[in-house]
């Protein structure tokens, strides 16, 4: 019988490491703000969201799989890195209204090549 695994302290989505998200379709700019390094764009929120379901779930198989206890239940996830985008979700429908706007920061795009 494979011995559980105990759970690291610290940030409690950090014990879970899964694959990459899948990588989404390329984005369309729609706005250029007047800072030619900064643009706004969109993506399909629901192709966010199902991405996200599938990287839930790899994650949830690999700790299963490395001996966790795994609740699958869980329906909550908290993105790190999404500060920059807006979707706004109907109340009754659970459908996002309008696609994802994303401001894209690219500053120091030139220094880190």
């Amino acid at each position: 019988m494979k011995k559980k695994k105990k759970k690291p302290s610290g940030d409690s989505a950090s014990w879970i490491r899964a694959s990459p998200l899948h990588q989404l379709r390329p984005s369309i700019p729609i706005m250029w703000s007047s800072h030619s390094s900064i643009s706004k764009q969109e993506h399909d929120p629901l192709e966010i969201l199902e991405s996200m379901k599938v990287c839930t779930a790899e994650a949830q198989d690999k700790a299963a799989a490395d001996g966790y206890n795994v609740d699958r239940g869980r329906k909550a996830i908290r993105i790190k890195n999404q500060r920059e985008t807006t979707v706004i979700w109907g109340k009754l429908t659970e459908l996002p209204l309008y696609n994802a706007n994303v401001w894209i920061e690219a500053r120091t795009k030139l220094i880190s090549r």
